[in-house]
């Protein structure tokens, strides 16, 4: 089985040109101190995967905190999970991801329109217990470029376009994050994201808090 989900990347890329974006007032994460945590699940159309399971239990923690005006620095943890048993064969497989980012963004007093560049990089670590089992440690680093959009008065969509790198082989990533401020503090979180190497598909919601 191979889903094919249509998620242009163009469309993420694009929306970084619409800048003068009219009528919101509220505030993306970007120049903001917070942590945050999601929780989700990645669909993945890995053939050598599927027979045992075909979807990543994932979950990410974030530390967020502004350096300057334009530059925010972060610290994220993601841990991603699959286990399962076919024809008597049982596995499971876990990547666990440590990467620091540096962020810069363009207008951080727009509340409108925000684009900002950013680049990652740390290490992935990948174990595999089952018929032979295994535990690699990978560099990895990446790219992006993306924008905040004020949504309305509580909320914030945020698209980005990254290449990706572990261990020497990349892929694209197309993701969109949602966020709501439910105070001045505390805020809600949704993400979506679309992977190139197997056309994998993630799903994750959480929340976090502003410090």
């Amino acid at each position: 089985m191979n889903r094919k989900p249509y998620i242009p990347a163009s469309l993420a890329a694009s929306a970084l040109l619409l800048g003068g974006v009219q009528g919101a007032a509220a505030e993306g994460l970007l120049g903001k101190r917070y942590a945050s945590v999601l929780v989700g699940q990645v669909q993945t159309n890995n053939e050598h995967l599927e027979p045992y399971d075909d979807a990543f239990f994932a979950v990410e923690a974030k530390v967020n905190a502004p350096v300057s005006e334009h530059v925010d620095l972060a610290f994220r943890y993601g841990r991603e999970t699959l286990e399962g048993t076919s024809h008597g064969h049982r596995l499971e497989e876990s990547e666990g991801v440590y990467l620091g980012s540096a962020t810069y963004h363009f207008q951080p007093h727009n509340h409108h329109y925000n684009p900002y560049l950013r680049a990652r990089a740390g290490l992935t670590r990948i174990e595999v217990e089952g018929a032979h089992d295994s535990e690699e440690d990978e560099f990895t680093y990446a790219v992006a470029a993306g924008a905040d959009f004020g949504v309305g008065e509580h909320a914030a969509v945020a698209p980005e376009v990254a290449y990706h790198v572990v261990g020497g082989e990349g892929q694209v990533i197309a993701a969109a994050e949602a966020n709501y401020w439910f105070t001045h503090r505390v805020f809600g979180l949704a993400k979506a994201e679309y992977r190139s190497e197997h056309d994998d598909v993630g799903y994750f919601a959480g929340g976090g808090v502003r410090f």
